[in-house]
Formats: structure tokens, sequence, C-alpha cells
């Protein structure tokens, strides 16, 4: 399908029913890629992660955490078990708003006492700022925090599934690139200023930047975002298996019981494994910064410079403009190649380091990960 899409004259009338053409190529290598969506059942396990953070913090650690989590797999799974995406609409808006309003209490929270809630109350303090490395600073820790922002952007290969549900397939760009507008204008300006009040005395997750009051207001009014987020992830990863095992079926369109004992198992299954991965690394920094190596630097930049090379085979025969962006995307598909294989090595290594420290809890452990009860 790909070749045929690639071979159409540019101004052929077959072309104009495959005006994105390119998200097809898309589609078509992440159908391979998405048999087994790591990416979502780590996004999965960070979503159960934050919910049973959100729920420890207002109950002041009511119970135990691993009984928050099995909560919060419990909620978000059944949620996202709707089946057409259009139907989790209105939960989407809804999460979108309450997340946007708890940072947003968070951000002007932050900027008002003279220092950071976290940071000495009383005597000289510092934001940790500098142009260099704290000492001490290791390859692993030093790259597990950078790669961090990669997670951002990790979810673009998501989006493409969404094409397939719009009413409008026409639209599907300008939705894109609104989604992204925002996206990068708001995780750059609110995390920014944050990090400018708080610095080396953020939170993590940073909804506890603001002292302990402001905390429980900003994790109970994020509730729906953050069950919302975990739904669409369970959604996307239950709905590729499900396709996969159904697929030149009828169980697939028809409501027969074989449709929904597939699709419940896909849902619930997925929701299980990333609720393991909540367990498994139970600390929020790593977890995000493990999506960003193995999310967005395989399916955000090694792909796209792959599918570049796919629709342009023979640039690098071309004038010196096409050589140029050859050796563009050659040098991006590189970077996409370190940044997977060194990223997650320092990942591994910084979560093993953590584990050996005794500076985050166990895996399967019942203790506060909110941080509102002290150890």
């Amino acid at each position: 399908m790909a070749n045929s899409v690639l071979q159409m004259e540019p101004n052929s009338k077959e072309n104009s029913r495959y005006c994105i053409h390119p998200c097809i190529l898309y589609q078509t290598c992440l159908s391979k890629l998405h048999d087994i969506p790591v990416q979502k059942l780590l996004c999965i396990g960070l979503a159960i992660l934050a919910l049973s953070t959100s729920l420890n913090a207002i109950s002041h650690h009511g119970t135990c955490t691993v009984t928050f989590a099995v909560v919060s797999y419990l909620i978000i799974t059944i949620v996202g078990s709707i089946r057409k995406i259009h139907r989790l609409g209105w939960i989407l808006w809804i999460g979108f708003i309450s997340i946007v309003s708890a940072v947003m209490i968070i951000v002007i929270a932050v900027t008002i006492p003279a220092r950071p809630a976290a940071a000495p109350q009383t005597g000289p303090f510092e934001l940790g700022f500098g142009a260099l490395p704290p000492a001490g600073t290791t390859f692993a820790t030093a790259w597990a925090a950078s790669i961090a922002v990669y997670a951002s952007s990790a979810n673009t290969s998501g989006y493409i599934p969404v094409i397939s549900e719009m009413r409008r397939p026409q639209d599907y760009f300008k939705a894109l690139y609104a989604c992204m507008t925002w996206i990068t204008a708001s995780y750059l300006a609110l995390g920014l200023t944050i990090y400018a009040y708080c610095g080396k005395w953020v939170a993590s997750p940073a909804l506890g930047s603001a002292g302990p009051t402001i905390k429980i207001i900003a994790y109970a009014i994020a509730i729906p975002g953050l069950i919302a987020g975990g739904t669409i992830c369970i959604h996307v990863a239950g709905k590729v298996v499900f396709v996969r095992i159904l697929r030149n079926t009828h169980h697939l369109t028809s409501n027969t019981k074989t449709h929904w004992a597939v699709w419940l198992s896909c849902t619930f299954g997925t929701g299980f494994l990333g609720w393991l991965c909540a367990e498994a690394i139970p600390f929020f920094t790593s977890l995000v910064s493990l999506i960003g190596s193995t999310g967005f630097a395989p399916l955000g930049i090694c792909l796209p410079a792959l599918l570049w090379f796919s629709m342009y085979p023979k640039h690098y025969k071309g004038d010196l403009k096409m050589k140029l962006q050859v050796v563009g995307h050659l040098a991006l598909l590189l970077l996409g190649i370190f940044t997977t294989v060194a990223g997650t090595y320092a990942n591994i290594l910084n979560i093993i380091d953590q584990y050996k420290s005794g500076l985050v809890g166990s895996a399967f452990a019942c203790a506060d990960n909110s941080g509102t009860v002290s150890s």
C-alpha cells in the first residue's frame, strides 16, 4: 500500500483520496511496531502511578499504596474500555480542563512565597542553577534527567490511529498542529516557570511543589486528568491488540460474545501490564525518563527519518540541497539511535542505583509515594 501511494503522480485524481499519504506510510510502519506497545504500557503505568500518588496525597496515605494502585488500574481500565474513541471525548475534555487547572494552581502558588516549599524555611538556600552539573553527577543520572524532556513528545505515534475514527479525516493535520502547538507551548511556559521558582526543590510529580495544602487541592482537581491520560493509552493499546486478534473475522465489528470477551481482555490485559510497570518502577521521574528513551526516540526521531529515506530513496544522487537533506536526516536517525540505546541504558543504571541506595521505595511496597507522610 505504501509503495502504491508513493508512486502516484502528485496531481492525479487518485492522489486526492490519499492527501495524507505520509500518514498512511507512517501507519503501515507503526502497525508492526505496535504489536508490542511498550511505550503505551509505560504510559499506562505512569498514569496509574500518578493517580495512586494523588490518592495517597488526598487521603494522607489512607491505605497501602499497592491498594491505591489497584484501584487506579481498575478505574482507568474501566473507563478506557469504552469502545468508540469519540465517546471518550467528554471524558478527555474534562480531564484536559482539570489537569490544566491543577497545573495553573501550582504555577501561581509557587510564584507567591519567597522560597520553595521544600527548601529550608530559614537561612540561606540555593535553587541549584549552574552552568555545570553538580559534583557526583554520573552519565546515568545526567542522561536520565535530560531525556525526561523527550517524554513530552513521546505519544506522537499514538496520534495516527485517531485518523481512522475521524468523521473528517482531511481535518487531521489541523488537529495535529493545534495539539502539538499547545503541548510545546504549555510544556515550555508552565514547566520553565515552575522550575525557575523551585529549582532543585521541585517535587516529582510537580503538583506537590507548592506545599502540603496546595498539593492536596491540586491533586484533587487533577484526578479527572490523570484518569483521562491513562484512559486514552489503554484504549489505543488495547485496540491495537484487539484489531490484530480479530482482523478478517466478523467479530471485529459485531457485538458478539467473542467481540466483547476479546475487547475486555485486551483493555484489562494491557492495563494490568501497565500496573506491573508502575509497581516495578514506582518512582515517577525514572518512569517518565524511560518513556522518553523508549517512546519518543525510536518513534519520534528514528522512524520519521526512515520514512523520509523511503519516500526519497534517490535524493543522495541529486543536487546539493538534496544531499544536505540526506545528511540532515541521517544525523537525525543517528541521534535517535543514540538516544534510544544510551537513554535506555542510562535509565536502567539509574533505576538500579536508586534501588541499591534506598532512595526510593521497593517494588510492590505499601509506603507513601506522595511525600505526604514521612517514613
